[in-house]
């Protein structure tokens, strides 16, 4: 079977990841083990950790961390590759890794795949949330979904060096705002959900399909991980209400999701099994 991707100098961005072939929703296009994994909290035994796994690397493991881009090219060692492209093992994880190939895929406000972390092969995991065609650049966000057009591009500069162009940043001044509102409104609509769970959970739900709702606009259909969210935030507010059958429901949506953005080995969407066979 050919290639998924191949590796390209992509325009103003160095080299990024290209599909070779259509890519079908949901197909895993990378599992990836880490070249480097650290979290230490001091910079100098950060420093040290760092040189220590570099030095154990082979030959070409070393070139290919080498050969990332540093954004911080002032800073001593090899700290400044390692924060240009390290990604956390896991949502709110303190521990970050840097891979060969995964490293190297480039960012998109709308992006047309998933990363996480997988506890189970303990390997990062790439999968596409929407078909991707032959020749289009594979992408994943390097931020939050609420943040503002300006928020972001203020990040990018800082922490990676380049200004976004992607689809959605390259729009005119009108829309650009328009989106910024639509993004305000996803994370009010999300505190409010959380607020309101356990003092009303019809509410709270109505906040949830508001947020369904929300997220399929902005994201042109494809919401990927987030809508994995509102689904299991659903699940959970049905099954706290005794609600067996709406509570399948979403138990089943959350499993698809799951399946679809992180694959038959996902802890988490083996955790859905259970709650999908019986959500009582």
């Amino acid at each position: 079977e050919p290639p998924l991707f191949s590796v390209q100098d992509t325009p103003g961005k160095g080299r990024g990841l290209v599909a070779a072939r259509d890519i079908p929703l949901g197909t895993r296009i990378l599992a990836e083990k880490p070249l480097l994994m650290s979290g230490m909290p001091n910079v100098a035994l950060f420093e040290r950790d760092l040189i220590r796994q570099v030095n154990a690397l082979s030959s070409v493991e070393r070139a290919q961390f080498l050969a990332l881009h540093d954004n911080f090219p002032d800073e001593i060692g090899y700290s400044g590759i390692f924060k240009t492209n390290g990604i956390p093992c896991g949502e709110d994880s303190n521990i970050g890794a840097v891979y060969p190939t995964i490293s190297l895929i480039n960012h998109s406000c709308l992006p047309n795949t998933f990363y996480c972390w997988n506890f189970t092969t303990e390997k990062e995991t790439v999968h596409a949330i929407r078909p991707i065609g032959a020749g289009e650049e594979i992408t994943i966000t390097y931020t939050a979904a609420d943040l503002s057009f300006s928020t972001r591009q203020e990040y990018f500069k800082s922490s990676f060096g380049f200004d976004c162009k992607c689809p959605l940043c390259d729009l005119p001044e009108e829309a650009i705002k328009a989106s910024d509102d639509a993004r305000a409104k996803l994370k009010i609509l999300d505190e409010l959900a959380i607020r309101m769970a356990k003092i009303s959970p019809d509410r709270a739900f109505r906040f949830c399909y508001d947020l369904y709702v929300e997220l399929h606009k902005e994201f042109k259909g494809y919401p990927g991980g987030l809508l994995s969210k509102v689904y299991y935030d659903a699940f959970l507010l049905t099954h706290a209400d005794g609600d067996a059958v709406r509570a399948k429901i979403f138990a089943e949506r959350t499993h698809t999701m799951r399946f679809i953005c992180e694959g038959t080995d996902s802890k988490d969407m083996m955790e859905m099994v259970e709650y999908v066979e019986d959500p009582r």
